[in-house]
């Protein structure tokens, strides 16, 4: 059967602003109508764009991909400046680059959390008031979530866990 407007909206969403692959996002078309029920403004298709925006670019925590990745990259010998370190900018944009290309590889997803799971550190009834996407990275420990409050009452924001 076809799937959900909604997840072909987000899935095109991917393909066409952000250059991924379709098949990274994971929903299944009854979780994204159980969650579209519940009160909010804020829709799938503009909560996955959010969700997106923050992984791609907050280093707001320490535990957030693309402070991670900064770590990994950042010890990097190329382009290093007299005190041994890249530049902030260069490096970012090398996190950057590493976290792109990881998005890119079939077994990194971007999942839709249900109702009935608890994201890390949040209890069960979290999900309720925001939708909150799970990234998973291949050869990476860490788990990373994107909070999206429902009702746009709050920024987004990532957070990761080891």
């Amino acid at each position: 059967h076809a799937a959900h407007p909604e997840l072909e909206a987000a899935r095109t969403l991917l393909e066409t602003r952000y250059f991924l692959p379709s098949t990274l996002l994971e929903a299944s078309s009854a979780e994204i109508e159980r969650q579209r029920a519940l009160p909010g403004q804020i829709s799938f298709v503009d909560a996955v764009d959010a969700a997106l925006r923050v992984f791609l670019s907050s280093t707001r925590d320490d535990e957030c991909p693309l402070s991670v990745l900064r770590g990994q990259v950042g010890d990097s010998i190329e382009g290093v400046d007299p005190v041994g370190e890249l530049a902030p900018e260069r490096s970012r944009d090398r996190a950057l680059g590493a976290l792109l290309s990881q998005l890119y590889v079939p077994a990194a997803s971007l999942r839709l959390m249900h109702l009935d799971r608890a994201p890390e550190g949040h209890e069960v009834g979290f999900v309720q008031e925001h939708w909150v996407f799970q990234l998973s990275l291949p050869h990476d420990e860490h788990g990373y979530w994107a909070v999206v409050n429902r009702q746009g009452a709050r920024a987004p924001y990532c957070y990761g866990f080891n």
